[in-house]
């Protein structure tokens, strides 16, 4: 299984607001077929798509910090790399306060549908 993210301008896999990370998990079997069902899933991968889901749900309060106050959604100025100044183009609204807001609870919710209760890392 892989956890497919956004990458910072320095390649390093950290936040920037032009950077929105996409978790994707993918099948050991297939590793570029797409997503797969959580109940294909052993626990073991169950617990590394939960955590990427935290990671992601993380990120995406980062990039809430690029948000000026009393603006409603990330400024084009904060955004660093092309990719993300083109989507910023093409949906201005995927960078706003209330979209992010969804983004992150949909990830948390979803990652601990996944955990199902368990630890998702091991002390």
């Amino acid at each position: 299984m892989q956890a497919g993210a956004g990458e910072a301008p320095d390649g390093g896999g950290g936040t920037a607001a032009g950077n929105l990370v996409k978790p994707v998990v993918r099948s050991r079997e297939d590793p570029g077929g797409g997503p797969v069902e959580p109940a294909g899933l052993t626990p073991e991968e169950r617990a590394d798509a939960a955590l990427a889901l935290q990671s992601a749900a993380a990120a995406v309060r980062e990039v809430v910090k690029f948000i000026r106050p009393g603006e409603d959604r990330v400024s084009v100025s904060a955004l660093w790399t092309e990719r993300g100044r083109a989507e910023y183009d093409r949906d201005p609204w995927r960078m706003s306060r209330s979209r992010m807001a969804a983004v992150e609870t949909a990830y948390r919710e979803a990652a601990e549908r996944l955990a199902d209760g368990n630890p998702i890392w091991s002390p």
